[in-house]
């Protein structure tokens, strides 16, 4: 617990477990509240003074989740909640250090990245040899048809009913479960974009060696507020779409653009694009734009409905560009912080040289 005056700017009491929390080893430290603030991780002050002046303006702020460096260099995750007390005079905050929660939910999230890419790959995989396998089974059925061969026609229909079924098993799955995620409520966390990007294109490099996939961004780092789960699902569902109808070989790039309240990511493609006529339907649930990938991979016509429907949820906005035979761009917007910035106070985003991996 910490208690700060906000008129002399002075910390009048800190108890031992704040004193721990921020690695402060000497008394004489312990009431400066620069020192305190030395220790927060640079990428958290504009964060921190955005929430500190609504604090001042409402009286209260609570759950804000900040990170703090210690001596060694380890990181802490901190979450706050602080009021204003005694007509304005003091402000009286609280600290939990939530370090192993993060890490299990940041462990739980990349399980959970990892999974949906390796489903992308087992269903694209699977989707391409089933529709193969479903074409030549039609064919063969014609020409037993044709010669009159009962049995090989029985022994056809039961195959080809097989490969039906586990068309269908796929397609089912990957309905559910992109349906659940939104189903789930949204919550917020603070956390480094660029890191998370780079895990899903280390694994989709992996799992798809034919292609190349390249991130570039505005910034060198960028913490935001938002739901990382379901915000990975909607570049992991993206990223899936630009493999779908791209030809082997060719390149995804996936771009970062940030400004001082807002964040941009945009996955691009060269591959077949979207005919005029099929834009006005892309978003819809069961869409009549859908259409098989490039490599036999059929579309349940769900994907971008749920990516549009997870994206609103967190109060973002998509948008697309595209044009046949020459590839398609997608791009989501989101605000950087989950409260309004004032300008007068806060800190502007630091643009820093552009960060391009490959």
């Amino acid at each position: 617990m910490l208690l700060f005056n906000v008129r002399s700017k002075k910390i009048e009491y800190v108890n031992q477990s704040l004193v721990n929390i921020f690695d402060i080893s000497h008394d004489a430290f312990t009431h400066q509240a620069e020192f305190f603030m030395s220790h927060i991780v640079d990428n958290d002050l504009e964060h921190l003074t955005i929430h500190y002046q609504t604090l001042l303006r409402e009286g209260r702020v609570e759950n804000v989740e900040f990170s703090t460096r210690s001596h060694e260099g380890s990181i802490r995750n901190v979450l706050v909640n602080a009021y204003v007390i005694e007509g304005e005079k003091y402000v009286i905050a609280f600290f939990r250090d939530i370090t192993i929660t993060r890490q299990h939910e940041n462990y739980i999230i990349d399980y959970g990245a990892k999974k949906n890419t390796l489903l992308d790959m087992v269903t694209h995989n699977l989707s391409g040899p089933l529709a193969i396998s479903r074409n030549l089974l039609e064919s063969l059925e014609k020409v037993a048809e044709v010669s009159e061969m009962p049995n090989v026609q029985a022994h056809i229909q039961l195959v080809k009913e097989n490969t039906r079924h586990c068309i269908e098993i796929v397609n089912e799955f990957l309905e559910e479960e992109h349906l659940v995620s939104s189903r789930i409520s949204v919550k917020r966390n603070r956390f480094e974009l660029l890191t998370k990007l780079d895990a899903i294109l280390e694994r989709f490099k992996k799992s798809y060696p034919d292609f190349s996939f390249i991130v570039k961004s505005n910034v060198q780092a960028l913490n935001v507020s938002l739901d990382d789960v379901k915000f990975l699902q909607v570049i992991n569902n993206l990223l899936s779409n630009a493999l779908k109808w791209s030809p082997s070989g060719s390149t995804i790039e996936l771009r970062v653009t940030g400004n001082e309240k807002t964040f941009s990511c945009s996955v691009q493609d060269k591959g077949i694009g979207i005919p005029q006529h099929l834009h006005r339907f892309l978003f819809e649930k069961n869409s009549r734009a859908s259409r098989d990938g490039l490599r036999g991979e059929q579309s349940i016509g769900m994907g971008l409905y749920i990516v549009k429907k997870l994206v609103t949820l967190m109060g973002g906005s998509i948008t697309f560009q595209s044009k046949e035979d020459e590839g398609s761009v997608f791009t989501v917007t989101f605000q950087i912080n989950d409260v309004a910035e004032d300008n007068d106070s806060a800190e502007h985003l630091s643009i820093t040289n552009n960060r391009i991996s490959q």
